[in-house]
């Protein structure tokens, strides 16, 4: 889903950490453990793409940086070493976000990647020893920020960060993600309601079973619905993580059973959310997601779908679906940081939530049910009045432009001669410079000390 921040939770031991290994493709099979089945994105298995020009990952444990550089150099560099999103490669709501930066000819994505994540008061500093570890860590950020990857894992980015310093950073992971139309993934030691609320779906792992996974506003809903009743004074994630390590017995309604891991599994498997999911993964035809956060004013239509990309089976199929029809000028402006994408005419309504109710999908179970489901929305829509929540889906109409972005994940990223050596010679004259002082100030110091130390001391008689 581009734009998104999904939020992976899971007690300890869960495989939260492996399967983003598994994501970015550096999980290693040892004598203990055995890795089967396959990885797909959209439709290309891991073996047919470069992941490393795809996906960003990013552990806190590999927060490193080279000592010698600043942190603009170290950002520069950075960019100079993976394809950077340039001008070039802007969207036409980026052109316009960065239109005064362009007019001063200034590199645009990296001055707000500088001014977001507050390192532009730093920028002249060392990215050794003279930065903070919140610094590096945004540091750390910010390099993925600059590379055009689709896809960004984080596993445990921020430990040791306080809650303030964790909301500010992925609220700004969440910007980025929303400006470049990437989805991260990412797992967190500690949390707080408000950093909660900040993602849009949850994947919930326990003993490496995934026990939810859907929108954020809908997981505490989906486990009331399972007899399981959230205090006030209790924070969300704590919540539905104490259910899947067996705790949950303290929040059972009144005549309630708590389940156990296996009834779990089989719930999840059983609802929407799930059929949902798997409609999308195993769908023949390539479509983009998105999630849409608007007031009411969208043209909607009902209509039988007309085209199809399916090379499977083209037979033209009954569904009616709920499709837009016409944007109006308020919603087609607004797009805020709330929505993953912009509504676009020809988008089709698979889910809707009217006034923060729970989502309902329009696009699984037996065809007469979407029929029933998509008419009675369209009905309600006429007189609803408050906030709707949208899951649409695009269909990608350009096939040539679709293959040429494939494309380019199939190899490693390879400079030419010129420019690679451009870059390192760059570095290394830094580097050479910094270490030259270093060495400066270093005969200054012992000079000075073997100065100090032949004066005779006086003595007093």
């Amino acid at each position: 889903m581009p734009g998104s921040m999904t939020l992976l939770l899971g007690p300890p031991g869960s495989g939260k950490s492996t399967l983003l290994e598994v994501l970015a493709g550096t999980a290693k099979v040892t004598k203990s453990s055995i890795l089967d089945g396959t990885v797909k994105y959209n439709d290309k298995y891991a073996s047919e793409i470069h992941l490393s020009r795809l996906i960003a990952y990013s552990s806190g444990q590999l927060n490193k940086h080279i000592p010698f550089l600043s942190v603009r150099e170290t950002l520069e560099f950075a960019r100079d070493c993976t394809q950077g999103l340039g001008p070039e490669n802007f969207t036409p709501q980026m052109r316009k976000f960065f239109a005064h930066a362009l007019v001063e000819g200034q590199d645009p994505f990296l001055e707000y990647v500088l001014e977001i994540l507050s390192l532009k008061e730093i920028e002249n500093k060392l990215a050794g020893e003279e930065i903070s570890d919140i610094d590096r860590q945004k540091l750390t950020t910010a390099e993925l920020a600059l590379g055009t990857y689709s896809v960004m894992l984080y596993d445990q980015p921020f430990s040791g960060s306080d809650l303030v310093a964790t909301y500010d950073l992925v609220d700004t992971i969440r910007a980025i993600s929303r400006i470049q139309q990437s989805s991260a993934i990412m797992s967190l030691t500690q949390l707080s309601e408000e950093v909660f609320n900040l993602f849009d779906r949850i994947i919930l792992l326990s003993n490496g079973h995934i026990m939810y996974q859907g929108p954020r506003q809908d997981a505490i809903p989906y486990f009331a619905k399972l007899g399981y009743v959230k205090p006030s004074y209790v924070e969300s994630h704590e919540f539905i993580e104490d259910i899947v390590v067996g705790a949950g017995s303290q929040y059972c309604a009144l005549g309630a059973i708590p389940l156990t891991l296996d009834e779990l599994v089989e719930c999840y498997r059983v609802s929407d959310h799930y059929k949902d999911v798997m409609r999308i993964i195993n769908g023949d035809d390539m479509k983009h997601t998105y999630w849409v956060e608007s007031e009411p004013g969208l043209g909607l239509s009902l209509k039988t779908p007309s085209k199809y990309h399916s090379s499977v089976d083209a037979r033209p199929r009954r569904d009616t679906e709920l499709v837009v029809a016409k944007v109006s000028t308020k919603i087609g402006n607004s797009g805020g940081i709330e929505s993953t994408g912009r509504v676009q005419i020809g988008d089709v309504v698979t889910a809707i939530s009217m006034n923060n109710e729970e989502m309902q999908y329009l696009s699984v179970g037996p065809r007469k049910t979407k029929r029933e489901r998509a008419a009675h929305v369209y009905s309600m829509l006429k007189q609803e009045q408050g906030h709707i929540h949208l899951q649409v889906e695009r269909y990608t109409e350009e096939e040539d432009e679709y293959h040429t972005q494939w494309e380019q994940f199939q190899k490693p990223f390879v400079q030419t001669w010129r420019k690679s050596t451009k870059t390192l010679i760059t570095r290394q004259i830094k580097i050479t410079k910094r270490l030259h002082a270093l060495i400066k100030l270093r005969l200054f110091q012992v000079k000075f000390y073997h100065i100090l130390h032949s004066i005779p001391d006086n003595v007093d008689h």
